[in-house]
């Protein structure tokens, strides 16, 4: 039953157990048909139980009442349950959205590393290219240096004496 109060009463003519009843009340018109209906519903299954018509009319009453009061409790327990439910939920999505967050300010700074990373790779690249050209420049002019006793040049085998070779 969904309810909705307006800002103004609202009589409805609705019948109960056989009986037409004025009913006024803020809420919408269906909101109360659909009282009277629940009311019939719950009226009808007394009447329609053989065994409850053999009770005194005023037990029959206690009885509907009863039933009535048992429907709230229940609806009542299920709609605890829900409200409890909901705050479990409530507290692991706040879980999962810190959980989240924490995430995220790791990736954050992975991927921040990570791109420093990336930038030392490639001066520690540019400077072996640098180097290597470098290198090929010395190779065609000469290197300049020169190679001492006992020192080869690239290339070529390492001359040894006799006198060493003991």
């Amino acid at each position: 039953m969904a309810l909705q109060t307006n800002s103004s009463k609202n009589d409805t003519t609705v019948t109960i157990g056989g009986k037409t009843y004025t009913l006024s009340g803020y809420e919408s018109e269906n909101y109360l048909q659909e009282v009277a209906s629940y009311l019939n519903t719950k009226i009808a299954e007394i009447r329609n139980d053989r065994e409850l018509q053999k009770l005194p009319f005023e037990m029959r009453n206690v009885l509907l009442q009863l039933n009535i009061a048992d429907d709230y409790f229940k609806a009542r327990s299920e709609a605890d349950k829900v409200h409890v439910c909901m705050g479990e939920k409530d507290q692991n999505l706040s879980d999962v959205k810190h959980d989240l967050v924490a995430a995220q300010m790791k990736l954050e700074s992975a991927e921040k590393k990570n791109r420093s990373l990336e930038a030392q790779l490639q001066e520690a690249l540019d400077r072996i290219e640098q180097l290597e050209q470098q290198d090929r420049a010395g190779s065609r002019r000469g290197s300049g240096f020169e190679v001492g006793p006992g020192q080869e040049q690239a290339g070529e085998p390492a001359k040894t004496s006799r006198k060493n070779r003991n």
